[in-house]
């Protein structure tokens, strides 16, 4: 009965007391730890991060360009606890966050790669110190749901760690108008903001026949098959699977019947949603493979020939393909109320379905000339400059920076 009437949670930033029901939030006041201060700054250290803890998204292909260039830089990546270390490159040096290790390593780094918030940071009393640079690159283009700040700020919920990470960042890398603005808001306008593109999406414009022939190697996917994904988001309070219910025999033979071949089906579910997706798929089916543990989307974004989303910014990534996106969401007005969007989904050039029969319907009525006439579209009222030298741009500054510490 107590426990019912009185109960505290605490987290870095707060402590939340509930009394009758009633919520009470202190804000705890951030506290760096001194210790970091007495690290020296080893100016060819690269600290890098990513919100899966996977070896993908924008930090990747910065990675990827350092190593290219044979760049004489030390780079460290820091990941959870139990993460599968072999996805990384050898010659980049792994820490567990939190431990006293990343702590060491994030202190003493030149310049920290990310995108997302520094979270584990704060809770281990790091902040950035002078000397230190802190590129943030986000992961979503052009997306259309809000993000958490946006979604905190309407529902009165505290803003005070997106405050203080924002503050020490130098620099934001934007690939469009609409992105730029997007940024001003949910970084505070602190941070140069950087309009050069995204480097996850420097793929889009090289040859990639090799990645493709790796992934369809890897879950035995035949190399003549048309391939489809399907790779909804996450709802914020809700595991029911039924809000993803799609029905594959339907899918596939409609993709049969209108773009011909033989189509298969990749089902890829969002990091947080990975603990439910021996439920979510169909073992019996020959034809759907699970790429829900293959770490860079981008790779398997250039591998298929279209995507089936709900509200994932990947969608968003993938129309640089010019290959057919289509919207399957059955919970288009309550996420909208939960969540809420930045523009209209109807504004996006894909055909939008809220059950099976529409999507069969938008699959079987599809009309290519007419949709890239949308995409393009779409891309040049949001502003988009993608164009494949992003890294490169990236990786430039990072040059610049380590020069002018000489």
């Amino acid at each position: 009965m107590i426990k019912k009437m009185l109960s505290i949670e605490k987290s870095a930033f707060s402590t939340r007391i509930y009394i009758l029901g009633f919520k009470f939030s202190i804000k705890r006041k951030y506290k760096a730890n001194n210790k970091i201060y007495s690290i020296p700054i080893e100016k060819n250290r690269i600290f890098f991060e990513t919100f899966s803890s996977t070896y993908s998204c924008n930090p990747k292909y910065i990675t990827e360009e350092i190593l290219k260039q044979h760049l004489p830089y030390e780079l460290i990546w820091g990941v959870k606890k139990g993460v599968d270390k072999s996805q990384f490159p050898k010659n980049v040096t792994i820490v567990e966050q939190g431990s006293d290790e990343y702590i060491r390593k994030i202190a003493s780094s030149k310049i920290i790669v990310r995108n997302d918030r520094s979270m584990c940071d704060l809770e281990c009393g790091l902040i950035k110190k002078q000397g230190q640079k802190y590129i943030q690159t986000w992961h979503g283009s052009l997306g259309i749901k809000k993000t958490g700040i946006d979604i905190n700020k309407a529902n009165g919920k505290s803003i005070y760690s997106h405050e203080i990470d924002a503050k020490t960042i130098d620099y934001l890398t934007s690939n469009s108008d609409f992105t730029d603005e997007l940024f001003k808001n949910i970084f505070f306008n602190n941070g140069e903001i950087l309009k050069i593109g995204h480097p996850r999406n420097d793929i889009f414009f090289k040859e990639t026949n090799s990645v493709k022939t790796r992934i369809f190697e890897k879950y035995r996917i035949p190399l003549d098959a048309k391939t489809i994904m399907y790779a909804p988001t996450f709802r914020d309070k809700s595991t029911d699977l039924s809000i993803y219910s799609l029905e594959m025999k339907q899918l596939k033979n409609a993709l049969d019947d209108r773009f011909g071949g033989h189509w298969v089906i990749l089902t890829r579910l969002h990091p947080k949603l990975k603990n439910l997706k021996e439920q979510f798929m169909n073992k019996e089916l020959d034809y759907v493979f699970d790429v829900t543990d293959y770490s860079d989307i981008q790779e398997l974004l250039v591998s298929v020939d279209s995507v089936i989303t709900d509200y994932s910014s990947c969608i968003y990534d993938f129309m640089l393909t010019r290959k057919p996106g289509f919207i399957f969401a059955t919970d288009i007005e309550r996420y909208n109320t939960s969540r809420g969007f930045y523009y209209p989904l109807e504004s996006t050039p894909f055909p939008i379905s809220k059950n099976i029969n529409e999507l069969v319907n938008n699959i079987k009525n599809f009309n290519y000339e007419n949709y890239i006439k949308d995409v393009d579209k779409f891309l040049d009222g949001k502003g988009c400059i993608d164009n494949g030298t992003a890294s490169e741009k990236v990786v430039g500054l990072i040059q610049n920076i380590i020069e002018s510490d000489k």
